[in-house]
């Protein structure tokens, strides 16, 4: 009878134990329907291509009393439709087409005393073309003197405008117009601040030309590229010529402002070297140390400073170096802060909106994205700024970036941080 009992209880303690055991396993969905999309998962690199990789994306807890995740997952993934028109594609075929107009006919302008109110029939007159000034930026006060003969009508335009301190812009009528510097004019579409903004952002994106960059590996085969060296009384910067078409790297002096006259000085004093299988650095040394300057092979020249100048340079790298960390490591501050996103669908602007409202940045958002098929689903998700911009990225097939909020400008008084989506090159077609 007792082991009979015995066996009864020892059956519930195992049915219990196997109950607790499978409350406490995580929920698996089945396949099959919206419910079943799987969790993206992060690139290998970060997509902000200026800022470090964020740390691992957390994955969607379960609820099981319910069977209910929380996390986000992506349902839909997809990049803005190729055959979508940007919202701004029709004023920039105009602005397009309005500059094309004035870089074709030249003018010869003769104008003394020239209130800057008369340019419209200086110009219709002189190359028939059709411009018109802002009131707010011409006080009858305001003239002009300007003597040219067969200019091009646009760039003389650009010049008059530039000497009246003002700009130029092509308005929402196609027409050119004579502004004040700052800020949106009236007949300015109203995007035009965006769309400047998008414009410096293309320059800044733009990858640099770098065919004319050494690589380190020529760097080393400079360094221990040995030649002969015959120089016989010849002027500093002869001598410098020669040894640069010797050994085939560039050679340059540096100057401050304070040392200008003292380097012209050394390029005219007589050098003369003759040795042989010597490397670069040996034949400068030897041409340098005797008037006090040093030499320092960069990436794709040979820089000659004076041993103050080459101090004051290591002593800005340093600076600029401790500015760096300090920048990287507020970035990442940002990328670190947590994000809670609830609600489905929701668009990539949905995402990036709510991120940048709740990480207490800005937000600049290629207008494209509105086509993108790209769609989540988000409950209760909480995910680091940084892990959030990689799926945006992955889902949307854009480009994500967090960047100081002045960029592209350089302004040191804007402060704080900007998440940019490019979801094709901010360069639209014409």
């Amino acid at each position: 009878m007792r082991s009979r009992a015995f066996a009864v209880v020892l059956v519930l303690l195992l049915a219990a134990a196997l109950a607790l055991w499978r409350l406490r396993t995580p929920f698996v969905a089945s396949g099959g329907g919206a419910g079943s999309a799987s969790e993206p998962k992060p690139s290998s690199s970060s997509s902000a291509t200026n800022t470090a990789s964020p740390g691992k994306d957390p994955l969607p807890i379960p609820d099981p009393p319910s069977g209910r995740w929380r996390g986000l997952r992506l349902l839909v993934a997809g990049a803005a439709a190729a055959d979508s028109e940007h919202p701004w594609i029709e004023y920039l075929r105009k602005r397009e087409a309005t500059r094309e107009e004035w870089s074709r006919p030249s003018i010869n302008l003769d104008l003394k005393d020239t209130p800057l109110s008369d340019l419209p029939g200086v110009f219709s007159a002189g190359a028939g073309l059709a411009v018109r000034v802002d009131p707010l930026c011409a006080p009858q006060d305001k003239t002009m003197t300007f003597k040219i003969s067969e200019l091009a009508a646009n760039q003389a335009l650009d010049l008059i405008v530039k000497m009246a301190g003002l700009r130029l812009t092509v308005g929402n009528d196609g027409v050119m117009w004579v502004v004040a510097p700052e800020g949106r004019a009236a007949c300015e579409p109203e995007f035009i601040e965006d769309l400047r903004r998008w414009e410096n952002a293309a320059r800044r994106r733009v990858t640099s030309d770098d065919s004319d960059v050494t690589s380190p590996e020529t760097l080393k085969s400079y360094a221990a590229q040995r030649e002969r060296v015959e120089i016989v009384n010849v002027p500093f910067r002869d001598a410098l010529t020669t040894l640069s078409n010797t050994f085939g790297l560039r050679i340059l002096i540096q100057a401050n402002a304070g040392t200008a006259d003292a380097t012209e000085a050394l390029c005219k004093t007589s050098v003369t070297l003759v040795q042989e299988a010597v490397t670069m650095e040996e034949a400068l040394r030897e041409i340098l140390t005797p008037v006090g300057k040093v030499c320092e092979l960069t990436r794709n020249n040979v820089i000659i400073r004076s041993q103050s100048e080459l101090e004051e340079e290591l002593k800005r790298q340093l600076e600029h170096q401790n500015a760096r960390r300090k920048q990287t490591a507020a970035l990442q501050a940002v990328r670190n802060r947590l994000i809670r996103l609830d609600g489905s669908p929701l668009t990539a602007q949905d995402i990036a909106v709510e991120a940048a409202k709740q990480a207490g940045i800005g937000v600049m958002l290629d207008p494209l994205l509105s086509a993108s098929a790209a769609r989540w689903e988000a409950a209760e998700a909480e995910l680091t700024l940084g892990a959030l911009m990689e799926a945006l990225a992955t889902g949307a097939k854009c480009v994500c970036e967090l960047h100081e909020a002045r960029w592209p400008g350089f302004d040191p008084e804007v402060e704080g941080w900007t998440l940019w989506l490019f979801s094709s090159p901010p360069v639209l077609p014409k």
